[in-house]
């Protein structure tokens, strides 16, 4: 096909656009397989799973659809393992699920020093370089407990062997096994 001077500008349009990639978003990384009810918190704890189909490294930041987010692109660094006290971008752990990593958050405004204590003896209880707890101010519910494509979402967490079984029954089972310490280029 013979490419006029009419059709040259519009077809350069198209493909530019074709290839515009909206890698930076979570928008398309879930589709929800399940969500049932769970009987921690006197039944208000709630377990959902998702097919995640997007997990690209991308720069600046990644506007996630749902939260908390439970896998998609992300940044190419994670996060450090075990306990912070500020927030973690979610960008960042996100990259710790996918290598199989479980990640225990929070949102209380009104602080929660017992029930963070309670995932503190959590992450303390597993395996170095396995587990992340961090504060999480976009979810709605006050916990949860994510991996790749899991997330439980509750409203109390003073009963540490609930997030010890989402841990076993959830953790490595991600795109990538290999949890270690993030590169000091992260840090």
């Amino acid at each position: 096909m013979k490419m006029t001077r009419t059709t040259a500008p519009l077809t350069l349009f198209l493909l530019c656009f074709a290839g515009c990639s909206d890698a930076g978003s979570g928008a398309e990384d879930l589709e929800q397989l399940n969500s049932e009810t769970c009987t921690a918190c006197a039944g208000d704890c709630l377990i959902e799973s998702f097919q995640v189909t997007q997990n690209d490294h991308v720069e600046g930041g990644v506007d996630y659809d749902d939260h908390p987010p439970v896998g998609g692109n992300h940044d190419s660094c994670w996060a450090s393992y075990g306990v912070h006290d500020t927030e973690i971008a979610a960008e960042n752990w996100v990259h710790n699920l996918e290598h199989g990593a479980i990640v225990l958050l929070y949102n209380c405004p009104d602080g929660c020093d017992e029930e963070v204590a309670v995932l503190s003896s959590v992450a303390a209880s597993m395996p170095a370089n396995t587990v992340l707890v961090s504060p999480y101010s976009l979810m709605e519910s006050r916990f949860a407990a994510t991996a790749w494509g899991w997330r439980m979402l509750l409203d109390c967490a003073d009963n540490a062997e609930v997030f010890i079984d989402f841990y076993a029954e959830h953790y490595g089972n991600a795109p990538e096994t290999t949890t270690a310490e993030p590169s000091t280029d992260c840090m």
